[in-house]
């Protein structure tokens, strides 16, 4: 992932668990572009 260009590695593990997580502090929006994606919650 590029972030301010430098390179930041993120596990999808980690991230999956933190989304799940904080899945009521998303946008609606956030949320259906995840959905779109397969997400799994």
């Amino acid at each position: 992932m590029d972030v301010d260009g430098a390179e930041v590695d993120i596990k999808l593990g980690t991230f999956l668990d933190n989304t799940r997580r904080r899945a009521d502090k998303l946008t609606p929006e956030r949320r259906a572009e995840l959905d779109q994606l397969g997400m799994r919650w």
